[in-house]
């Protein structure tokens, strides 16, 4: 399959909302390459929009690229608005307060969802902290059950 056919494949799977990640695996190409491919396009978009280049200018490999990009994003947006539509349009209010969660987190996020948040971070650190301990006590070759647990 030539890059050109995979390029379209991707922008086509990007419209119906597939992941990058699940793309790339589909594809059998690597997250990186994917990358590279709308890095290099989002490159040349830029030089395009801010006049550095002319977009006649750039060669077939770089025009398959830089479509690409532009594609790319436009087929992912597509997705977007639809699904947006679609919770909009449904009925009930579940989909709407889902919609508003996502979309403006910190003024529709319950306080109890937040209180969460942060007692996980702290339980996260302790967890951090004791795992340095151990390893280190490990590296330095006096590593003991007993002393770790002591240390806490």
């Amino acid at each position: 399959m030539s890059n050109a056919e995979i390029l379209a494949q991707a922008v086509e799977l990007r419209r119906q909302g597939v992941k990058i990640t699940t793309i790339c695996k589909y594809l059998r190409i690597h997250r990186n390459t994917f990358n590279l491919w709308m890095s290099k396009g989002k490159e040349l978009a830029d030089h395009i929009e801010s006049e550095q280049i002319k977009e006649e200018d750039i060669s077939a490999e770089d025009r398959l690229y830089y479509g690409f990009y532009l594609d790319s994003e436009q087929a992912s947006a597509e997705f977007e608005i639809g699904a947006h539509e679609k919770i909009v349009k449904a009925k009930g209010w579940q989909s709407k307060a889902w919609l508003l969660e996502r979309n403006n987190s910190e003024d529709y996020l319950k306080n109890s969802e937040k209180k969460v948040q942060i007692e996980d971070v702290t339980s996260a650190q302790k967890h951090i902290d004791r795992v340095s301990k151990v390893f280190s006590a490990f590296v330095k070759g006096g590593y003991t059950k007993k002393e770790t647990d002591s240390n806490e």
